[in-house]
């Protein structure tokens, strides 16, 4: 199937993608042919169902399954298993990182949230945790877990001791659910990313910000190992000046990590911020990706577009990931 616009930079990167995901031990022709093959907009075997009220004070929905509600950028709050999830807790104005983002004001403020049983912090970036955010949260009760020391040790200058680091691809066990750290890239500290599992099979994987899988193929051997029904993949619309290699994966390498995790949905993230000041120098908002959007059998995953934020999204599909 052709890729669609002439870009001869997309096929010869998408051919390296191919010659790389085949020599991973493991992966099959299938999974490398559906990870740079064309996009489609089929659906997969569960269906994402989204609630149309915006509540002052969310609540929890009803039972075990998987719900997300996009805040901002990379902060989602999320139900897997019954539990209450927040990630990457960064909901101040310009990410408390005045003269180097701008964003849009996150969908709800962080005294609205609830209370929440465990608060995942993918990386010390001021895009990933602002500690002022966190002395808003109803997070007393919560556990933490966070991708370096330096982080933690801020954590727990807010007055919280249920906190642990998690180095790529460590696991542990957190109030009946299962949490991995996925391999991640910070633009200013080390990150992870996060992969959650129920007891009772359902699961989704917050990618965090991750580098092209033409530079680094880490994140692309995780999702191999650690299938997920939903994916909140993040895909910034930033990018370097410097353009070879690239440090932030672009939309077609997160459909493929999607499709790698054999992902029912995916929920594109983090493509809401636009640097300013010094780092605009560094920094530009990155042209959208020319992808093709006729339908293929190839593809798994069905990408969310254009999510609305502040408003719950269901996963209806009640079996495990395969």
């Amino acid at each position: 199937m052709p890729l669609g616009p002439d870009d001869d930079a997309l096929v010869s990167r998408r051919r390296l993608l191919t010659k790389m995901l085949r020599g991973f031990q493991g992966l099959s022709a299938l999974h490398a042919v559906s990870a740079v093959g064309a996009v489609s907009t089929l659906y997969g075997a569960g269906a994402l169902a989204a609630g149309g009220d915006r509540p002052s004070r969310p609540g929890a929905p009803s039972g075990v399954g998987v719900a997300v509600m996009l805040l901002r950028h990379t902060s989602v709050l999320a139900t897997v298993g019954g539990r209450r999830l927040l990630f990457d807790p960064s909901l101040s104005s310009s990410f408390s990182a005045q003269g180097f983002f701008e964003a849009p004001s996150a969908a709800r403020p962080p005294t609205s949230l609830g209370p929440l049983d465990l608060v995942c912090i993918g990386g010390g970036d001021p895009t990933s945790f602002d500690p002022r955010t966190l002395r808003h949260l109803d997070g007393e009760r919560a556990s933490f877990l966070v991708g370096d020391e330096d982080t933690a040790r801020r954590v727990r200058q807010q007055g919280h001791r249920r906190v642990r680091v998690l180095r790529p691809f460590e696991r542990t066990e957190v109030l009946g659910l299962t949490i991995t750290a996925s391999p991640a890239v910070g633009l200013l500290a080390p990150a992870v990313g996060f992969h959650v599992r129920s007891h009772e099979g359902r699961s989704l994987w917050h990618t965090g910000l991750v580098p092209p899988l033409d530079v680094d193929a880490s994140a692309a051997l995780f999702a191999e190992q650690h299938p997920a029904e939903l994916v909140l993949g993040a895909a910034p619309a930033l990018s370097a000046f410097a353009s070879d290699p690239g440090l932030l994966a672009e939309r077609d390498d997160v459909i493929a990590l999607a499709d790698l995790a054999n992902a029912q949905q995916l929920i594109p993230i983090g493509e809401d911020a636009v640097p300013t000041g010094l780092f605009s120098l560094v920094w530009r908002r990155r042209v959208p990706s020319m992808l093709p959007s006729s339908p293929s059998s190839r593809q798994r995953a069905h990408v969310v577009e254009r999510p609305q934020r502040g408003i719950w999204y269901r996963l209806e599909k009640t079996g495990p990931a395969r």
